[in-house]
């Protein structure tokens, strides 16, 4: 750590003096006090002010920038840089950062140090996928608070760690903690998964509808099926077994009253309706 020459300090023997010119120094060799440094040219510079662009509280991944006015001719911030404008990119911890200038006639002075907050951000969220059509942001520790994104657009009563994919799309969450520091997850695409009994219901059709007599039923091609022709108020009125491979079944309504009908196709354990019209 070096300090002028002389300064607070007793007589002593000077054995060397060396002039630096790279650093406009004058060096000191003596008798039992160490070496000696001091500025060949004695003088002070104005007192530099540092200017900051950016916030000095940040979350972690942010950039700031401290810049230093005046007519000076070089700069020499604490951390090494000698850039009249010090630019801290993505910085992890925080800091004090003071800058030393120098005059175009060699006079040097140093700034008051300047403070940067760095606040902590949360982790990044990963998504997943729970159940058929659930979407869940992990992991949520230190979260405060989440906001869906579908399409990029901010999806409303968005604010939980699981939310209800109502529909395909790309998904995103940002998360947020107490310092109010956010961090986004990568983009997921959700494709609803089409179920069995999607397949089915849309396969089942009932044809024409309404109806003077006959109508056909088109049946998917499941395992042991029946057809049942019920009335409104569920009482049974027709009952058909479909062949294996059968896709196509013909039923007569003609002796049946004017009204609605319900047509169930069963297979196992499940079943589905269709309503029909008969004139």
């Amino acid at each position: 750590s070096w300090i002028p020459y002389g300064t607070n300090m007793p007589v002593c023997i000077v054995s060397d003096m060396e002039v630096i010119p790279s650093t406009k120094k004058l060096r000191i060799s003596t008798y039992g006090r160490g070496i000696w440094e001091v500025d060949i040219t004695q003088c002070t510079a104005a007192t530099p002010i540092v200017t900051a662009q950016t916030p000095t509280t940040v979350c972690a991944g942010d950039t700031v920038r401290l810049s230093v006015g005046g007519p000076f001719a070089k700069f020499s911030w604490s951390n090494g840089d000698t850039s009249r404008i010090l630019e801290l990119v993505q910085p992890t911890q925080s800091g004090t950062y003071s800058v030393t200038v120098e005059d175009i006639n060699g006079c040097r002075a140093t700034s008051a140090p300047i403070v940067i907050q760095i606040n902590r951000s949360p982790v990044r969220p990963t998504i997943t996928k729970r159940g058929e059509d659930t979407l869940r942001a992990t992991p949520v520790g230190g979260v405060t608070r989440f906001t869906w994104y579908r399409n990029g657009e901010a999806l409303p009563d968005s604010d939980k760690r699981d939310i209800h994919a109502d529909g395909a799309g790309t998904y995103r969450v940002v998360v947020s903690n107490d310092n109010g520091c956010t961090t986004q997850s990568e983009d997921y695409v959700f494709e609803p998964t089409t179920s069995v009994h999607d397949i089915v219901d849309a396969s089942f059709v009932v044809a024409p509808n309404p109806a003077d007599r006959e109508i056909t039923v088109t049946l998917p091609l499941l395992g042991a099926r029946v057809i049942d022709v019920m009335s409104i108020t569920g009482q049974t009125i027709l009952t058909t077994n479909i062949e294996d491979g059968q896709s196509d079944v013909r039923v007569d309504l003609g002796n049946a009253a004017p009204g609605t009908y319900l047509i169930r196709l069963r297979s196992g354990s499940s079943q589905w309706m269709k309503t029909v019209i008969k004139r």
